[in-house]
């Protein structure tokens, strides 16, 4: 308002901003737009809560509690298939699926609409595979900036893979070992595929700009956040293509190679390559070699389309339609088949939920 020497910024979330003179926040806000938290609180979604006083304990506790459950889970990713049985290897299939569900959901919930409660409240269930460290208080240990605590999921992803590599050199020295480094690849390779839409929905975040008014655009996950014409917003875009290229275009390229020269490696005795490999290949029946490739197509297609059409809610869901309903066709055809006939079913009925969940929230688009 040019007579009042103010701006006027769109807010994010209920009770961000309040009545009062200007610049009012709700409890535990600040800044433009009520956008960020105040010092001692950390923002989980868009609400405030309180650090607690020994998180840096509790997240080193969880760090610790989790190297068995990693060894665990990278003993069991490595079995031979032989070795895993039909129940367990469909049970594990199953529950891979179940999750790549709720990443689909989670990035859905993204879509720039006005949802209702219950379903607001339903898609809360998909914030477990959200990857938020923002909203599991990192901030409260290092700083609450936005640089700081979106710098801080990137170098998680190094972080998780020494941690596997120690595990796996561990398990090597004991009777439970699994195998040779290939393995701890092919480890870090299954965990990349079944979080790789959540991963990039992360790494894509300081790119979704929306308008917030007149000819301002704001993030979309913080209005606190002016786009481009910041230093702020610059270096967040800085550290989103940076990570973009190397965790999710890198690692699609080299499944894209694997998959290529599949054949070439078996002939050359270098079956080492394919045990790295092994989750592009084992989900799949032999001579449909693609649907690994073709699954993280999909997962990173939904992903990149709440950022490709951050102000089009329209766009948005047609994308992601069109790309289930791809994929629930190349299910339903056999161009893409399962290992597992169970397992197969069950993908092209979790396919169909999603299709139709779609086409259900785009009726609540005006």
């Amino acid at each position: 308002n040019t007579s009042t020497g103010y701006r006027v910024f769109r807010c994010r979330g209920e009770g961000a901003c309040i009545a009062g003179p200007a610049q009012s926040c709700g409890d535990g806000r600040r800044g433009l737009a009520c956008g960020e938290c105040i010092s001692g609180m950390y923002r989980k979604k868009w609400d405030c809560h309180a650090c607690a006083e020994a998180q840096g304990a509790i997240a080193a506790g969880s760090f610790l509690l989790g190297m068995p459950l990693l060894a665990c889970l990278h003993t069991t990713l490595n079995q031979p298939t032989m070795r895993q049985g039909v129940v367990k290897m469909e049970m594990g299939l199953a529950v891979s699926m179940a999750f790549s569900m709720l990443a689909s959901l989670q990035a859905i919930s993204t879509v720039s609409i006005g949802w209702w409660n219950p379903i607001s409240h339903l898609f809360s269930l998909a914030n477990l595979v959200s990857l938020d460290l923002e909203g599991a208080g990192v901030g409260c240990m290092i700083s609450s900036s936005p640089i700081a605590t979106f710098a801080a999921t990137l170098v998680a992803l190094p972080i998780f893979a020494a941690a596997l590599a120690a595990v796996h050199k561990a398990l090597a020295a004991s009777k439970f070992a699994t195998g040779g480094w290939p393995t701890v690849v092919n480890t870090i390779g299954s965990l990349w595929s079944l979080l790789l839409t959540m991963l990039t929905l992360r790494i894509l975040m300081p790119m979704r700009c929306v308008g917030n008014v007149a000819d301002v655009l704001t993030l979309h996950d913080n209005p606190s956040i002016i786009c481009y014409s910041t230093s702020e917003h610059r270096t967040l875009l800085f550290l989103s293509a940076g990570a973009f290229v190397v965790f999710v275009v890198g690692g699609f390229a080299l499944s894209v190679w694997v998959a290529l020269q599949q054949r070439t490696f078996l002939t050359q005795d270098r079956g080492w390559v394919l045990v790295a490999a092994r989750f592009l290949f084992c989900r799949f029946k032999v001579e449909h070699r693609w649907g690994g490739v073709l699954l993280l197509i999909r997962n990173i297609g939904v992903a990149v389309a709440p950022v490709l059409f951050s102000d089009s809610p329209a766009l948005q869901l047609l994308v992601m339609f069109a790309i289930f309903l791809t994929w629930w066709a190349l299910l339903v055809s056999g161009r893409v088949t399962r290992r597992s006939p169970m397992a197969h079913k069950l993908d092209w009925m979790l396919s169909l939920v999603l299709l139709l969940s779609v086409f259900a929230i785009g009726l609540l688009v005006e």
